[in-house]
């Protein structure tokens, strides 16, 4: 039995991320980040 690979987007590009993706991404990021504090030093700094 064969099996074909499909083509990942518009003529099989693969492509990391459209446009509007990243600038969703910059939108949210705008504000600021979000971060993981787990020590109290890192507390400081953030």
């Amino acid at each position: 039995m064969e099996t074909a690979a499909a083509p990942n987007g518009p003529g099989g590009q693969t492509g990391t991320g459209t446009a509007r993706v990243k600038r969703g991404m910059a939108e949210m990021l705008k504000g600021g980040v979000i971060m993981d504090v787990v020590t109290p030093e890192q507390a400081r700094i953030a």
